[in-house]
């Protein structure tokens, strides 16, 4: 078979260390290069050797339209996986894309159905899972070695400062350790769990090399960010195995450094314990008895850096017409991301792009509360976008809410929320940016001209003109104070930044009807809390 053409969509980091192995692969060529910034792409290609470079806003479609192009690996950020990997695969690419594969298994299943009904090949770039170290380790407790498994314990924990428009702490890119490191303690202790129950009372194999099991319960906590995502979380997954109960804990984090410490991996078993330092990229297995001294231990020293195993796999199935792979197949991937869906869904962590709305919209029906607008409403045409929102707090501090309206194609979307404690600035404030967050389920949006009422000067001047010195001081005010309400203006300032609004001061309490509406629907909000 001929040579298989690359094409790398993603000049990062990751992207980086993939190539590096990628070069050393007799049948591989490094054809292409994708990465909007063109000054990126270009050192890239130059860097590695890269025939052709695409750069600009159309970079990545016009990657997966090149002809030439056999497979294409996916190396950008989490929001964009499933709707490029979508892309390469009606291209006929096949497709090795980062993890996690998707946000979430509803944008997984669109992926996994076109590659199956298709027949285009189609992986997530699950690394670890192919590494020689981590397979031995699978294998030797799938033999029993450490007997009956009754704990996993796994952690990924790194140190990145706080930046909000850093990708980990940023919702609109689903920043946030889950998706980012806890994905990797989460596949290892489901692959764990299938290798711990691979062999049942009656003595037959129920599950193959490679196969992950969901747990049957899980709990979690989490901590988050100032920007809402989470920074670190611990599960708690329970599995109701043939021989017994298997429990694990996993950790995983954005702001603790987790070298020496936090980034290990220790299968407990009733004969002794199989250890992985760094257990993502592990070169070396320690094996411990059950007094917990140390037996053994085994060197599984990568060829290049570790990405080459998951290539091979790629070239194997490509070779072979496959379009999943059976070590880490299309059911593999989903278990994994429904699980971490499941997580989420305990912590009521939802990025503003997965809202309920799109959900609806997708699928034909207009979100939210719909009614019919009567007239344009201060000028503002039905061809536009018009959004008021306004807030509630009694005692201040003490109980609050905030409401919000969405005016578009003669539509009427509202959106609500609040808390216990909390002052009025902050429901102005989190008023303002619940409604931004619901234009998140219009992608449409980011195109068109939104005109923003309020009636709170505070946020008006304070998003327009005061928040530039702020930034300019390090977030400090004229007078050297830290600025209040920091976290809620971060958020502010980024969900601005995704579109094209003027704002525009209403006074209060002065008949303007959706002013009004806001209100009403803050006041409720408030009331429930008092």
């Amino acid at each position: 078979m001929k040579k298989i053409n690359w094409g790398i969509i993603g000049a990062g980091k990751v992207a980086s260390s993939f190539v590096k192995a990628l070069a050393e692969n007799p049948d591989a060529v490094l054809y292409a290069v994708a990465s909007r910034d063109k000054r990126r792409a270009d050192s890239f290609a130059r860097l590695y050797g890269f025939a052709e470079v695409y750069a600009g806003n159309t970079a990545y479609t016009e990657l997966c339209a090149d002809k030439k192009i056999d497979a294409v690996y996916i190396a950008t950020h989490h929001t964009n996986h499933a709707e490029l990997s979508l892309c390469a695969l009606k291209a006929g690419k096949a497709v090795l894309c980062e993890k996690p594969a998707a946000v979430n298994a509803a944008q997984l299943q669109n992926v996994l159905d076109y590659s199956a009904s298709h027949k285009v090949f189609y992986m997530e770039a699950m690394w670890m899972k192919f590494n020689p170290a981590l397979r031995r380790a699978i294998e030797v407790l799938r033999g029993g070695a450490v007997g009956r498994l009754l704990n996993i314990q796994a952690d990924f924990c790194i140190n990145v400062p706080y930046d909000i428009n850093h990708r980990l702490y940023n919702p609109l890119l689903a920043g946030g350790a889950l998706l980012d490191t806890g994905i990797y303690p989460l596949t290892f202790a489901m692959l764990a769990a299938a290798a711990a129950s691979c062999i049942d009372r009656g003595g037959q194999s129920r599950y193959n090399e490679g196969d992950v099991l969901p747990p049957s319960h899980l709990t979690s906590l989490m901590r988050k960010a100032p920007s809402g995502v989470d920074i670190w979380s611990t599960v708690l997954p329970e599995w109701h195995l043939p021989l017994g109960e298997l429990s694990a804990r996993l950790s995983c984090g954005n702001d603790i450094e987790g070298r020496n410490l936090f980034n290990d991996a220790v299968l407990c078993g009733t004969k002794g314990k199989i250890m992985l330092r760094n257990f993502w990229r592990a070169e070396e297995i320690e094996y411990y008895d059950e007094k917990n001294n140390l037996v053994k231990k085994e060197q599984y020293p990568f060829a290049v850096n570790g990405y080459e195993y998951e290539i091979e796999e790629t070239h194997r199935c490509i070779k072979n017409r496959l379009y999943e792979s059976p070590f880490h197949s299309h059911a593999h991937t989903k278990a994994v991301i429904k699980t971490l869906d499941n997580i989420r869904s305990q912590w009521g962590l939802v990025y503003p792009f997965e809202t309920e709305q799109e959900d609806k919209r997708a699928a034909g029906v207009e979100s939210g509360v719909a009614t019919s607008v009567p007239k344009d409403v201060q000028g503002v045409k039905k061809s536009g976008i018009s959004l008021y929102s306004d807030g509630a707090c009694s005692g201040n501090p003490g109980p609050g809410g905030w409401g919000a309206v969405i005016l578009r194609n003669g539509k009427m979307i509202t959106a609500q929320g609040g808390e216990d404690m909390t002052t009025n600035n902050r429901m102005e404030l989190s008023g303002a940016i619940g409604a931004l967050e619901a234009l998140f389920s219009v992608p449409e949006a980011k195109n068109e001209k939104i005109v923003f009422y309020i009636d709170s000067q505070y946020v008006k001047n304070g998003i327009t003109s005061w928040i530039h010195t702020w930034k300019q001081n390090g977030w400090r005010t004229s007078d050297k104070k830290p600025v209040k309400n920091k976290d809620l203006w971060e958020k502010l300032d980024l969900y601005t930044a995704q579109f094209k609004i003027e704002w525009r001061w209403v006074k209060g309490h002065a008949g303007c009807e959706y002013n009004e509406l806001c209100d009403k629907i803050a006041v409720q909000e408030r009331d429930k809390r008092a």
